[in-house]
């Protein structure tokens, strides 16, 4: 029977520490997942005939549900790309990534109506906001 190795104090009020090395595989996984979106929205993009689904619907009066869902799932993959770009940043370079993360929270709490009309400028029906409650006035 092997012998448990009893772990001092200090090991016992400390917990492991994840070390910039152990994040560089996931790094690797961050990078698979960003080539597999990349690859499905160039194939995409020649089926696309538009833009995006706005211009498709004023260009042909209408969509069918399968060209709706391919316009989706291309927007879907451009959303994993940035997240997947947004794990491998992580991964790689996490206190500055983590630090533009929080200035980006910071500055999007400074407008949290996020440009929408706060007060009765006649252009938003006659309705006016309280920029202090959030209630409609």
């Amino acid at each position: 029977m092997a012998k448990k190795k009893d772990k001092g104090i200090q090991d016992s009020l400390i917990p492991d520490e994840i070390t910039p090395l152990q994040l560089l595989p996931l790094s690797a996984a961050a990078g698979a997942i960003k080539k597999a979106a990349s690859a499905f929205r160039v194939k995409a993009a020649r089926l696309l005939e538009c833009e995006d689904k706005a211009e498709y619907i004023e260009k042909y009066k209408g969509i069918s549900p399968y060209v709706e869902a391919l316009y989706d799932a291309d927007a879907a993959a451009q959303h994993i790309i940035d997240e997947a770009t947004l794990m491998d940043d992580l991964m790689t370079y996490p206190t500055d990534t983590r630090r533009r993360i929080m200035r980006d929270d910071l500055e999007r709490s400074f407008d949290p109506f996020h440009g929408l009309p706060t007060t009765d400028d006649g252009e938003d029906g006659g309705e006016a906001v309280d920029p202090n409650t959030g209630e409609i006035k």
